[in-house]
């Protein structure tokens, strides 16, 4: 019907996707539409018309490299619509569609044959792309070595890409550099694009990392996204620190924020301590660490130092600390500040200097008594807290008349909760377990 020279000889496959571009490629591949009218050379134009009414004209460029044309469904601003590159598809390589259409054969049969073997090439190129999934975590994986610092962000010469909130939002940018093992060259994102051929740990540490459009050579985790991946590295173990200089230094300590009085008595300083039991606490600056929020809060340090942060801590009021570390105090309000911090913070997981030291009335502790009275089956109980002033139950609301400004209502708060009545309950119900009867006494073994 044509000359050996017609343009359809040149179509391929994979020269399509990149003409039609990915998306329509798919949807093309997935579709069962079938041909209303099958294909037919118009002058130098392919046309058809599928089951959906819709006709579609295609056209290649001069140069064999573009594809164009119109349909009467879709609105396409950059080469050939769905149905176009279904119509393209049909005819790319040795089709019998094409063969027909070139040479002379039965054009409406290969044409009812089209949608069938669309759904073949569909089949086909999904069992490869899922062996390679399945496949994934077999002997014989590539074996990279990671590096990770918080303190390597590059800095921006450019706006922020369209679409991504500012770094205040995303929290503290997490660094990722990956290598092969045992080569310096460091990997580029494109080198990374596909985390199949990696082992297992290694793709745990990099799921939640993506590319860093402004350092080409590492990957970035922000935020909640951040937090995870340390949890992975620490999971991982061997993860290496800036420059592959050593391991990352995870250490089995928490640590909590502590607000205390500056050392000039003019302002309030956030920072971090380290809890020990054999070593004490030693304090770490807001400024020499990152804070990284999340289901898996951490604290690095500058020194390379890597702390979990304590479970009771609020993580959002620790953020505001660190994003403020250094309170200025007017003259006169401290005393008032300091009040107003030990209502704020209570029972929030920071440690907050004495009383004394903002000019407040110190603290007592008290002695809290549990008192049990009633028969062994209806037992009552009242918890009190015990001061020089006197009692007050924590139950009943008493307040006392002198020295209230002393109370330790933190300490009460952890009582009450530690002694509530649920707790009393499950303990009591453990005890009646073992009561026997005598007569008739009722005697608790």
């Amino acid at each position: 019907m044509t000359d050996a020279g017609h343009w359809l000889e040149s179509l391929e496959l994979h020269t399509l996707a990149r003409a039609a571009g990915q998306r329509n490629f798919e949807l093309a591949l997935e579709s069962t539409v079938g041909y209303a009218s099958p294909p037919e050379l118009e002058d130098d134009a392919l046309v058809a018309t599928f089951d959906d009414d819709a006709r579609v004209e295609l056209r290649c460029s001069f140069d064999r490299k573009h594809l164009f044309g119109r349909c009467s469904q879709c609105t396409s601003t950059f080469g050939p619509c769905v149905h176009g590159t279904m119509l393209a598809m049909d005819l790319s390589g040795p089709t019998p569609l094409r063969e027909a259409l070139l040479h002379g054969g039965d054009v409406r049969e290969a044409a009812a044959e089209a949608p069938e073997l669309r759904q073949s090439l569909h089949r086909e190129r999904t069992f490869e792309r899922s062996l390679r999934g399945w496949l994934a975590p077999a002997a014989g994986a590539v074996a990279v070595e990671i590096a990770a610092s918080p303190f390597e962000e590059p800095k921006r010469t450019e706006g922020r890409p369209y679409g991504e909130r500012t770094s205040s939002n995303l929290g503290p940018t997490l660094s990722i550099f990956v290598r092969l093992a045992g080569e310096r060259k460091l990997l580029s994102p494109r080198e990374l694009s596909s985390l199949a051929h990696f082992r297992s740990g290694d793709r745990r540490v990099l799921r939640y990392a993506h590319d860093n459009l402004f350092g080409r050579k590492s990957w970035q985790a922000r935020g909640v996204d951040a937090a995870l991946t340390i949890e992975a590295m620490r999971e991982h173990g061997g993860i290496f620190a800036t420059g592959y200089k050593g391991l990352l230094d995870f250490r089995r300590q928490t640590v909590r924020p502590r607000i205390e009085i500056g050392p000039d008595q003019t302002t309030i300083e956030a920072s971090w301590v380290v809890e020990d039991t054999i070593l004490g606490t030693a304090r770490i600056l807001a400024s020499e660490s990152v804070f990284f929020a999340g289901p898996f809060p951490y604290l690095w340090t500058r020194s390379g130092v890597i702390y979990r942060v304590a479970a009771d801590v609020d993580l959002e009021l620790a953020e505001e600390l660190v994003r403020a570390p250094t309170l200025p105090i007017p003259p006169g309000k401290m005393k008032d500040a300091g009040a107003r911090l030990f209502r704020a913070v209570r029972g929030r997981g920071v440690e907050l200097s004495a009383p004394e030291a903002f000019g407040l009335t110190p603290i007592e502790t008290p002695r809290f008594v549990l008192r049990l009275s009633g028969e062994p089956l209806s037992l009552e109980g009242q918890l009190v807290a015990v001061y020089r002033a006197g009692e007050l139950s924590l139950f009943a609301g008493d307040v006392l008349r002198e020295g209230e400004d002393g109370r330790d209502r933190e300490g009460e708060t952890q009582a009450a909760v530690r002694h509530s009545w649920i707790h009393v309950a499950e303990q009591l119900e453990s005890v009646l377990e073992t009561v026997t009867l005598r007569g008739n006494r009722v005697i608790a073994a």
